[in-house]
C-alpha cells in the first residue's frame, strides 16, 4: 500500500513540474522574443531558465524521488560536479568581464549565473540517471 502512495505522489509530482515548466518556458519566450530579437539582455530569462529546469525535473521525478541508494548517488555525483561547472562559468565570465570583451552590470550577472544553475543542476542529473 505503501508503494502505491508513492507512485501516487510521483505522478502527481511529475505532472505539476511538466505543467508548470511547460507555462514557464512558453510565457519566457513569449516575453523574450522582443530582447533576443532587438540584441537586449532581458531580466526575463530566469523565466525561461527556470521552466527548462521545470521541465527536466519532471523527467527525473521517478528516478530522485524514491529515496535510496541509486537517487542519492545521482543527486550527489550531479551536486559535485555543478561545483566545477560553477568554478569553470564564474572564470569565463570574469575573463570576459575583465577583458572588456562583454560590459554587464551586477544584476545581469547574477541572472546568467542563477539561469545557468538552474538548467545545468537537472542537466547533470539526467546524465547520471543515464549512467547509474
Amino acid at each position: 500500500m505503501k508503494k502505491d502512495l508513492f507512485l501516487n505522489t510521483s505522478r502527481n509530482s511529475r505532472i505539476a513540474y511538466l505543467f508548470s515548466g511547460i507555462v514557464c518556458t512558453v510565457i519566457g519566450i513569449y516575453i523574450n522574443i522582443p530582447a533576443i530579437t532587438s540584441n537586449y539582455f532581458s531580466e526575463s530569462y530566469i523565466l525561461l531558465a527556470i521552466g527548462i529546469g521545470q521541465i527536466m525535473l519532471a523527467y527525473l521525478a521517478p528516478h530522485i524521488f524514491p529515496n535510496d541508494e541509486r537517487s542519492e548517488k545521482i543527486v550527489g555525483r550531479a551536486m559535485y560536479i555543478n561545483y566545477f561547472v560553477l568554478f569553470i562559468m564564474l572564470f569565463v565570465l570574469y575573463s570576459l568581464i575583465s577583458s572588456d570583451i562583454w560590459i554587464l552590470s551586477g544584476v545581469q550577472l547574477l541572472i546568467i549565473i542563477f539561469s545557468v544553475m538552474v538548467v545545468s543542476i537537472p542537466a547533470t542529473m539526467i546524465i547520471y540517471t543515464k549512467k547509474y
